[in-house]
Protein backbone atom coordinates (compact mmCIF):
# COMPACT_ATOMS: atom_id res chain seq x y z
CA UNK A 1 0.00 0.00 0.00
CA UNK A 2 3.25 2.73 0.66
CA UNK A 3 4.18 2.20 -3.16
CA UNK A 4 1.12 2.97 -5.03
CA UNK A 5 -0.58 6.35 -6.97
CA UNK A 6 -3.85 6.80 -5.61
CA UNK A 7 -4.34 9.74 -7.80
CA UNK A 8 -3.63 6.83 -10.72
CA UNK A 9 -5.97 4.18 -9.55
CA UNK A 10 -8.52 6.99 -8.55
CA UNK A 11 -8.51 8.29 -12.34
CA UNK A 12 -8.94 5.09 -13.54
CA UNK A 13 -11.67 3.60 -11.65
CA UNK A 14 -13.56 6.85 -11.40
CA UNK A 15 -14.38 6.70 -15.47
CA UNK A 16 -16.30 3.97 -15.17
CA UNK A 17 -20.14 5.12 -15.17
CA UNK A 18 -21.61 3.95 -12.38
CA UNK A 19 -18.98 5.52 -9.92
CA UNK A 20 -19.59 9.45 -9.05
CA UNK A 21 -15.63 10.08 -6.64
CA UNK A 22 -13.87 7.17 -5.52
CA UNK A 23 -11.03 7.39 -2.76
CA UNK A 24 -8.09 5.27 -2.48
CA UNK A 25 -5.96 5.03 0.74
CA UNK A 26 -2.72 3.06 1.03
CA UNK A 27 -1.24 2.00 4.13
CA UNK A 28 2.68 1.51 4.90
CA UNK A 29 1.54 -1.52 7.50
CA UNK A 30 -0.45 -3.22 5.21
CA UNK A 31 0.03 -5.24 1.43
CA UNK A 32 -3.36 -4.07 -0.65
CA UNK A 33 -5.28 -0.50 -0.85
CA UNK A 34 -8.32 0.52 0.49
CA UNK A 35 -11.08 2.20 -1.66
CA UNK A 36 -14.27 4.03 -0.81
CA UNK A 37 -16.89 4.35 -3.95
CA UNK A 38 -19.28 6.33 -4.36
CA UNK A 39 -21.88 5.41 -6.72
CA UNK A 40 -23.44 7.64 -9.12
CA UNK A 41 -26.99 7.89 -8.07
CA UNK A 42 -28.60 8.95 -11.31
CA UNK A 43 -26.80 6.33 -14.02
CA UNK A 44 -27.71 3.81 -11.24
CA UNK A 45 -31.15 4.34 -11.66
CA UNK A 46 -31.43 4.58 -15.68
CA UNK A 47 -29.48 1.15 -15.36
CA UNK A 48 -31.57 -0.17 -13.13
CA UNK A 49 -34.72 0.96 -15.02
CA UNK A 50 -33.86 -0.88 -17.98
CA UNK A 51 -36.34 -2.97 -19.75
CA UNK A 52 -35.43 -6.57 -18.75
CA UNK A 53 -33.15 -5.85 -15.79
CA UNK A 54 -33.63 -8.10 -13.14
CA UNK A 55 -31.09 -6.21 -10.88
CA UNK A 56 -33.30 -3.76 -8.86
CA UNK A 57 -31.42 -3.26 -5.47
CA UNK A 58 -27.77 -2.05 -4.98
CA UNK A 59 -27.07 -3.99 -2.35
CA UNK A 60 -27.32 -7.69 -5.07
CA UNK A 61 -23.98 -9.48 -4.92
CA UNK A 62 -24.44 -9.53 -8.56
CA UNK A 63 -24.90 -5.86 -8.87
CA UNK A 64 -21.67 -5.43 -7.08
CA UNK A 65 -19.66 -7.36 -9.15
CA UNK A 66 -21.12 -5.80 -12.44
CA UNK A 67 -20.21 -2.71 -10.90
CA UNK A 68 -16.41 -3.78 -10.07
CA UNK A 69 -15.97 -5.61 -12.99
CA UNK A 70 -16.72 -1.77 -14.98
CA UNK A 71 -14.09 -0.45 -12.75
CA UNK A 72 -11.31 -3.28 -13.54
CA UNK A 73 -12.45 -2.94 -16.96
CA UNK A 74 -11.73 0.90 -16.91
CA UNK A 75 -8.55 0.58 -15.10
CA UNK A 76 -7.22 -1.89 -17.72
CA UNK A 77 -7.56 0.41 -20.41
CA UNK A 78 -5.47 2.98 -18.68
CA UNK A 79 -2.62 0.61 -17.92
Amino acid sequence: GEYIAPEKIEDAYSRSQFVSQVFVYGDSFKNYPVAIVVLNEEYVRKWMAKEGNPIQDINDPKFREIVFNDMIREGKKRD
